[in-house]
């Protein structure tokens, strides 16, 4: 998407694994049926071609068969991965 700006591996940081995810939460307890209800309308409203497109213009791929587990899943990684980068790098919180 930009030619002139290196990649994480041509930068030095061989193998990072940054992603954008969007979606939806709830609060803890939610009942499922709700939760299932959410699901489907944001499956739904990812297929209209006018909003896929312009998710697609910033860059980002559209997902629309990812559960809420697997979305938990990724926050999760991200988030671990994320605080060893910080550790890593002595970065402490403030």
């Amino acid at each position: 998407m930009y030619p002139g700006v290196p990649t994480m591996d041509e930068s030095g940081l061989k193998g990072l694994d940054m992603t954008t995810w969007i979606g939806l939460a709830a609060p803890a307890g939610t009942p499922p049926e709700a939760v299932r209800k959410l699901t489907q309308a944001l499956r739904a409203a990812l297929k209209d071609e006018g909003l896929a497109a312009a998710v697609l213009r910033t860059g980002t791929t559209v997902v629309s068969d990812t559960s809420p587990q697997d979305l938990r899943q990724r926050i999760e990684h991200d988030l671990a991965m994320y605080r060893q980068i910080a550790e890593e790098a002595g970065i402490e919180p403030q």
